[in-house]
C-alpha cells in the first residue's frame, strides 16, 4: 500500500510562500523548484524510512539544488509533513506543530 501525506496547513503555506518568491524572481526558477519539489516528495513516498532521523524524531530530506528541508513524521502508512524550512534560518522553530 502506498504510503500518503497529510501536510500541516503551516508546511503547506511555507512551501507556497517559497515558490511565490522564487516566481518573483524567475518564472523559470520557480517552476524547477515546484517540479523539483513534487519530486522529492514522490521520493518520501517511496522509500520515508531511508533519509536521516532529525530532531524530536522527524525525519529530514534536503531539497536537491535549493536550500529547503521537508521535515516529516513516518508512521504506518502516513506520512505528515510537518515543515517545509528554509536550511539556514530558525532551527527547529516548527517543534511546536508536533504538539499542535
Amino acid at each position: 500500500m502506498p504510503n500518503t501525506f497529510e501536510f500541516d496547513r503551516r508546511a503547506y503555506n511555507e512551501a507556497q510562500k517559497a515558490v511565490r518568491w522564487y516566481a518573483k524572481r524567475s518564472r523559470g526558477v520557480a517552476i524547477r523548484f515546484a517540479v523539483t519539489l513534487e519530486a522529492s516528495l514522490v521520493k518520501i513516498s517511496q522509500i520515508p524510512e531511508s533519509f536521516p532521523v532529525y530532531l524530536a524524531g522527524t525525519r529530514v530530506f534536503g531539497v536537491p539544488r535549493f536550500p529547503y528541508m521537508i521535515i516529516y513524521l513516518h508512521e504506518g502508512d502516513s506520512i505528515k509533513v510537518v515543515a517545509f524550512a528554509h536550511a539556514k534560518r530558525r532551527p527547529g522553530y516548527w517543534r511546536k506543530r508536533l504538539t499542535s
